[in-house]
C-alpha cells in the first residue's frame, strides 16, 4: 500500500489549518439540533431562516425560480417555505449559509460545488425511494467534500494546481493532496465534521464512504486523524453512506456525460447499469429504471440551484 503522510509536521500544519478553517454559521447548529417530528417543527425552521435577512431573502428568491415559481409571485418568506416545503429549507438553509465562507472564484470551485449539490440532490431522491430521512442524506452529500473545501479556501494557488480530472475523492486525489499539501481532504473532513458537531450518523456515514474511496490503496491507520471502523450495528449510518455512494457515483456519471438531459430514459438507465456499482445491494431500492428517471432532473436543479446561490 501507498503511504499518505510521512512526517510529523504535516499533523502541525493540519492544526493550523483547522485552526483557522470557517466555523459552522450558528443557524446551520441550531437547525441541526431541531426535532423534525415535533409540533414546532415548521414554525422554527421559519425562525431560523428570519433570522439572517440573507438566507431569507435567497429561499424567496429560490421560491420564484424556474424550477419552483407558481402563478403567484412570492414575496414573504412564509409564503416561501409553503412553496418550497419546510424540508427542502432546511436543507437549503444549510447551502445558503455555506456559500458564505466557501465563494467561487474559478472554475473548479464551481465544479466541486456543483458535484456537491449533485450527490446532495441525489442522496435526497434516493433516500425517498426508500423512506429514509432526506435531510440527513442531502446533508451528507452536501458535507461530504467539505474537507476541499477548507483546502480550497486555505490556499487557492495549491488547490488550483490539483488535478481538474479528479471531480470526487479518489485514490489519485489524495495522493495529490497529500504530495501539495502535506495532508489531504479526509483529514481535513474529519475533523471538521467533529469541530462542526455535525451528529454522529451524518458524521459516520460521511467518513465511512470517504474511506471506502482508498480501500485497497492506501492505509486508513497512516490517516493522521485516528479512524474506526463504521459499527456494523450502527444501522442509520450505513444506510446512509449507502446512499451516498451511490449519490456519488451519479453525480460522476453526470460529469462524464453534459448532455444527460437530452438523453432517453432508457439510455441513461444503460449507463447507470454500466457504470454504477452496488445497485443489488442488500439494504437500499434502487431499481436502475427509478434512478434514471430522476437523474436529468438531479443534473438540471443542481445547475439551477448552483446559479441561484452563485456558486454556479
Amino acid at each position: 500500500m501507498n503511504s499518505i503522510f510521512a512526517l510529523e509536521q504535516d499533523k502541525q500544519t493540519l492544526d493550523k489549518l483547522l485552526a483557522n478553517a470557517p466555523v459552522l454559521p450558528s443557524v446551520v447548529s441550531k437547525m441541526l439540533v431541531l426535532n423534525k417530528d415535533s409540533d414546532d417543527y415548521y414554525e422554527d425552521v421559519l425562525s431560523l431562516a428570519s433570522e439572517d435577512p440573507f438566507i431569507a431573502a435567497k429561499i424567496i428568491f429560490l421560491a420564484n425560480s424556474a424550477a419552483l415559481a407558481g402563478r403567484t409571485k412570492i414575496e414573504t418568506l412564509t409564503q416561501a417555505v409553503v412553496r418550497v416545503g419546510v424540508n427542502q429549507v432546511s436543507s437549503l438553509i444549510t447551502s445558503i449559509s455555506l456559500t458564505k465562507s466557501f465563494k467561487p472564484t474559478q472554475q473548479s470551485h464551481r465544479n466541486l460545488w456543483l458535484h456537491s449539490l449533485q450527490v446532495a440532490i441525489s442522496a435526497a431522491k434516493i433516500a425517498q425511494l426508500n423512506q429514509v430521512n432526506g435531510e440527513q442524506a442531502y446533508l451528507s452529500g452536501l458535507l461530504h467534500e467539505i474537507g476541499r473545501f477548507i483546502l480550497m479556501t486555505s490556499d487557492v494557488d495549491k488547490f488550483n494546481s490539483l488535478s481538474e480530472e479528479f471531480q470526487s475523492t479518489s485514490p489519485e486525489l489524495i495522493k495529490q493532496e497529500a504530495e501539495i499539501f502535506g495532508y489531504n481532504s479526509i483529514d481535513v473532513t474529519m475533523n471538521t465534521l467533529r469541530a462542526w458537531h455535525i451528529p454522529d450518523t451524518i458524521s459516520n456515514a460521511i467518513v465511512a464512504h470517504l474511506l471506502n474511496t482508498i480501500e485497497g490503496y492506501f492505509d486508513p491507520t497512516e490517516l493522521l486523524e485516528t479512524t474506526t471502523a463504521l459499527d456494523a450495528s450502527d444501522t442509520d449510518s450505513s444506510t446512509l453512506e449507502a446512499i451516498l455512494s451511490i449519490a456519488d457515483k451519479l453525480s460522476c456519471l453526470i460529469q462524464q456525460n453534459p448532455d444527460i438531459e437530452e438523453l432517453e430514459e432508457n439510455e441513461i438507465e444503460v449507463l447507470i447499469r454500466s457504470t454504477v456499482t452496488d445497485l443489488d445491494s442488500n439494504t437500499l431500492f434502487l431499481p436502475p429504471a427509478a434512478l434514471a428517471k430522476f437523474l436529468p432532473t438531479v443534473a438540471g436543479d443542481a445547475k439551477e440551484l448552483a446559479a441561484s446561490l452563485g456558486v454556479g
